[in-house]
């Protein structure tokens, strides 16, 4: 996937000027890096509780900015 597409950058601008939690906009670059982590990474990643980055991926998954 080419991540330089002017498209998808002009989405992807969209989309984070939503958030004013950088947790959350971590999130999703080590996603879009990724792909696919489960809670405990995102945890050790960004030095959060397990419970911190569950609160964190569930209000993302609520605004539908993860898929399911």
């Amino acid at each position: 996937m080419n991540y330089l597409e002017k498209g998808k950058i002009q989405k992807s601008l969209r989309i984070l000027t939503k958030f004013t939690d950088n947790k959350q906009i971590n999130i999703i670059f080590y996603l879009l890096a990724v792909e696919e982590l489960c809670v405990c990474d995102i945890a050790c990643l960004l030095d959060l509780s397990m419970a911190s980055a569950s609160h964190h991926l569930r209000k993302l998954a609520n605004q539908k900015h993860l898929g399911h």
